[in-house]
């Protein structure tokens, strides 16, 4: 599996290490941490195999098809692409998003700031965000507070998200993933339509 920031590597010579996910800058790494997170990692709990999904920043991979629906019908509406068919046997079944489907360049989230978890590091863009946002909220174990406080802390309760069409904007957080709202949902999808049937 290739992740986007390899893709980006060969032109940014920046990569994506272990200290990535841990918060730790250095001269490869820095385009890829986040000062901001960095200064909130405390004693990470992700294992070292996830560290290429793992850090500061996330991509708009799979939209808002992260439910059981969206992998029985092998239909995803993110920028990652899809397959051909279910469990394919290899890569070349891989059919990548082109840019002519993305219907709204200039409202479809491309990369943004990545959700935290309660030990300050940071997991997928949209997954544990768009789904658990709200579930968060309205759950408030331990766990559930401290990464919402987490999320507070960074930028105030905002996010920075790149858009298709290369502007950048610092969205509140249910201007981002409240999921009750159809206009926030289609922000995710490149059809722009809000997809609920994709969704957990």
């Amino acid at each position: 599996m290739t992740f986007w920031h390899e893709y980006l590597e060969p032109y940014s010579s920046a990569t994506w290490d272990t200290n990535v996910y841990q918060g730790r800058a250095n001269s490869k790494n820095a385009l890829y941490v986040c000062p901001s997170q960095a200064r909130l990692v405390n004693n990470p709990t992700f294992s070292t195999n996830y560290w290429k999904s793992i850090g500061s920043y996330g991509y708009n991979d799979h939209g808002v098809a992260w439910g059981s629906g969206a992998v029985l019908k092998n239909q995803w509406v993110g920028l990652g692409g899809t397959f051909t068919h279910a469990n394919p046997a290899v890569t070349s079944d891989f059919l990548p998003t082109r840019e002519s489907q993305v219907v709204a360049p200039s409202r479809m989230v491309a990369i943004g700031d990545a959700a935290l978890g309660p030990d300050g590091t940071g997991w997928a863009l949209l997954d544990d965000s768009i789904a658990n946002n709200e579930n968060m909220e309205e759950n408030p174990t331990p766990a559930n507070a401290a990464a919402l406080a987490k999320r507070h802390q960074r930028h105030a309760g905002r996010w920075n998200v790149l858009f298709c069409d290369g502007h950048v904007e610092n969205p509140r957080t249910r201007d981002l993933f409240d999921y009750h709202q159809d206009e926030v949902l289609k922000r995710w999808n490149y059809d722009n339509l809000p997809h609920r049937e994709l969704m957990p």
